[in-house]
């Protein structure tokens, strides 16, 4: 009886400690951090991409090939982006357009020589509107889809902003996700002229 005891004891004392892991590595991922959205004027920044088409899922590679060519020129910055033009819930996974890859330094262009090597692209100063999510680890961003995106739609709706997509800036440095929304319908619209519809 007393093992019975002992044992159910420390099966208590483990599901707890289970329990207390679980929760707060959910609240360090950020989720429970507040999901608000603001209204914010950002830009201009200098893109460097590559086009990604299919599942927003697979864009990594792109983004990690982008940087590591940037930084064999002294050029990579804290801060990379994802740049989703279609709604994954509308358009077939194979259509799917996106841009991956990473945001300059401020005041920092590619040199000329580099310019036919790469795409790039300004993303011009405009307003937005912005919401912000820890990021602490790549399981952040999973848990900031599933937040940020109701909020971010329920903000859109009042004003009948027209979808243009949506930029998802990884400020590595900052360890934050920011995730823009332009107020203008054409906003994306100059960076990668080809994938518009």
């Amino acid at each position: 009886m007393k093992n019975k005891i002992r044992w159910g004891r420390w099966a208590l004392v483990v599901l707890l400690l289970l329990s207390a892991a679980t929760w707060g590595g959910y609240a360090y991922l950020g989720g429970y951090a507040p999901v608000t959205v603001t209204e914010e004027e950002m830009g201009p920044l200098e893109l460097v991409f590559e086009v990604h088409r299919g599942e927003y899922g697979t864009i990594y590679p792109q983004v990690q090939r982008v940087q590591t060519r940037l930084e064999g020129l002294g050029l990579n910055g804290p801060r990379t982006f994802g740049l989703y033009y279609d709604n994954p819930e509308l358009v077939a996974e194979p259509d799917l357009r996106s841009l991956g890859g990473g945001i300059l330094p401020w005041g920092r262009t590619l040199p000329m020589d580099q310019q036919n090597r790469f795409r790039h692209g300004l993303l011009k100063r405009q307003s937005f509107l912005v919401a912000r999510h820890p990021m602490r680890h790549p399981l952040s961003i999973l848990i900031g889809l599933r937040r940020v995106y109701p909020v971010l739609e329920k903000a859109r709706q009042p004003i009948d902003l027209a979808p243009a997509g949506v930029m998802e800036i990884y400020d590595h440095a900052q360890e934050e996700i920011l995730y823009l929304l332009p107020l203008d319908p054409q906003g994306f619209s100059n960076i990668a002229p080809e994938l518009e519809r």
